[in-house]
């Protein structure tokens, strides 16, 4: 999928990304989880998850959490893109 594609796909399925600031959110989310090992694609992946959890920074303590218990980036992402809940539970 081309960038601009992307980008329209993503405002279409979360409209509230548009008010997120780089600076102060996105960057800092990528940056996790570049940290954490996740390639582009897996983070591309990651963005277009429903309910808007690329937006919150706790999404990489989350995923911090969750990859040694999936055991890997691939089976974390399959296990999201049926059970994207698992980014908004309580990990407490």
């Amino acid at each position: 999928m081309s960038p601009a594609k992307t980008d329209a796909f993503l405002v279409a399925k979360d409209p509230l990304f548009l008010c997120v600031k780089v600076e102060k959110t996105l960057a800092p989310v990528v940056a996790g989880l570049t940290d954490l090992c996740l390639s582009r694609s897996e983070i591309t992946c990651l963005v277009s998850l429903p309910c808007g959890r690329f937006r919150c920074r706790s999404i990489v303590s989350r995923l911090h959490y969750y990859l040694p218990v999936f055991g890997s980036s691939e089976n974390l992402l399959r296990a999201l893109k049926g059970n994207f809940y698992l980014l908004s539970s309580d990990l407490d």
